[in-house]
This record gives C-alpha cells, structure tokens and sequence, in this order.
C-alpha cells in the first residue's frame, strides 16, 4: 500500500500597521488663548505590539504640535487614547485639524489609514448696544444680539424676564444667526403690565449649539414705571381714587396733565368709566 500526503505549508508574516482618528473634543476648552486637549484614537490594527508614535497635530493656520519618540504601548489588536495638547489661538475660529500619526522607528505595510482631519469651533451669543423707546402705552426694548465665533447659532430663544423673576413676561424665538453675524431682537412691553416703582427688564438669549460662555448672553434696561391710579399722587392706589377720578368723569374736578396720564388705566388716552372700572379692579386687586 502505497500513501501519498500532500502537505500545505502557510507563512504568516507579522506587520505593523495602526488606524488613527479624532474622538469628541469638549468645545467647553476651546477658550481663546488658553490650552486645550485633543483626543486621538489609536488602534492598532497590525500583529505586533507598538511603544513608540509620532504624533503631529496641524490647524488651518498651520500652527502644529509635534509629539516625537512619543511612548504609547498599544498590544496588537488595541487601541489607546492620547490627549495632544493644543494652544487655542487668541483669534481663535472655526479650525480644521488634522492629525498625521506614525511608528517610530518602523515601517508600516498601509499607512492611508494614519490620518484624519475634524473641525472645531462653538458658537458665542453676545448682547450689544441696547435701546429703551417709550412708545405710547408700550416700552419697546431693540437690542443687538451678535454671534461672536465660528459656527451658526440655532434654536435661538430670547426671554423677557422682570426683575430677575423665573417666568418670562414673554418669550420669541428666531431664525438660526450665521457666524459673526449680528442680529436686532424686540420684544414690547405694555407699561400697565408694569407693577409701579423702579424695574430690571432683562433680555436672555440661549441657543441650541454648544456655547463655551454664557456670562454674556443676557443684558437689562432699567425704567420706572407709573402707579396708574394714584390720582391723587399719594403712592397708593386707594378708594380716595376712585372717588376723585369720578369726580374728573362726571366734571365735577379738573386734573393736570400728570393726573390725566396716570388716570388713563386703559391707555386710550381718556378717562372715562373704563378707567373707573380698571380701577375699581386694581384696587380690589383683580385680575
């Protein structure tokens, strides 16, 4: 009996090989002129372990960081992160990175998979010049709302609060506001809406993109609004009042005209028996 065996023989070559890639950069860093940390994936995707990279980070304004002989040892089949720093430029704005990544001193079978670029950058949503116009029975506050940075604000909601109240008086929301563009919000306000004395009328902007500051996007015009009603200017609404705006109703008394401004509860610009019934409502405090 003869037996014959075919043998097949396979060599298995190890090889180096690594796969490098951005991970999520927390834009709350990205605050000009001051150092930040960028992730970097790397896998190594070769058969034998690696200790040694080099690493070099380059922006769009080819500023770049350089890690030489840098010490990493990543088993094969792993991945490691490594944290490049990076000096956020003081004219910092929206940037792309990119990241070129090799193994010191050896030589790899692939390397298209060593780079990978991203952009960063964050929106900053800053109020500017603010104005304050009395316009008939309404104050209308126009202000300018300016996106300082790099990347389009959405989702823009502006409040109107009063006196640093949680409830907003009201409440608009706006089309998104493209990089350094800038942006005039309203909002009117009717002056009887106003409790009487000395007001904060505050104007806060939030928006949907990831802001690194927020200190600035708020701003407030302060007003002193009438005691509509105080007819007879005793800094309180009172039934002596009522009794002295029915008098000027049925032309039994005369009024100045501060007493014909604050008099008119309905802001129609005459004092007739609506105003007497606003009144009587306000000083028996319904609403």
């Amino acid at each position: 009996v003869e037996e014959s065996t075919n043998l097949c023989f396979a060599t298995v070559t190890d090889y180096y090989d690594i796969k490098a890639s951005f991970e999520a950069v927390d834009e709350t860093q990205l605050v000009p002129d001051t150092d930040a940390s960028i992730p970097i994936c790397i896998e190594n995707t070769g058969t034998l372990d690696i200790d040694t990279l080099n690493i070099t980070l380059t922006d769009s304004n080819n500023n770049s960081v350089e890690l030489n002989d840098y010490y990493a040892y990543i088993p094969s089949g792993e991945s490691s992160t490594i944290c490049v720093p990076y000096h956020i430029p003081s004219d910092f704005s929206l940037t792309t990175l990119d990241v070129c990544v090799s193994i010191a001193p050896l030589e790899e079978t692939d390397i298209s998979n060593n780079t990978d670029s991203i952009e960063i950058g964050y929106t900053d949503l800053s109020f500017g010049e603010v104005a304050l116009n009395d316009v008939g029975e309404f104050y209308v506050i126009s202000a300018l709302l300016e996106n300082r940075n790099c990347i389009t604000a959405s989702n823009i909601t502006v409040q109107v609060l009063l006196n640093d109240n949680s409830t907003p008086l009201s409440t608009e929301t706006y089309d998104p506001i493209a990089a350094d563009v800038t942006r005039t919000v309203e909002c009117v306000i009717p002056k009887r809406s106003l409790p009487a004395g000395n007001n904060k009328i505050k104007l806060s902007a939030t928006t949907s993109t990831d802001e690194i500051l927020t200190s600035n996007n708020s701003t407030a015009v302060l007003l002193e609004t009438l005691n509509y009603g105080d007819v007879n200017f005793d800094d309180e609404v009172s039934i002596e009042d009522y009794a002295l705006s029915k008098q000027y109703i049925t032309c039994e008394t005369e009024f100045l005209p501060p007493q014909e401004e604050i008099g008119d509860m309905d802001g129609d610009t005459a004092i007739d028996m609506f105003d007497a019934f606003y009144l009587d409502k306000k000083i028996n405090h319904v609403s």
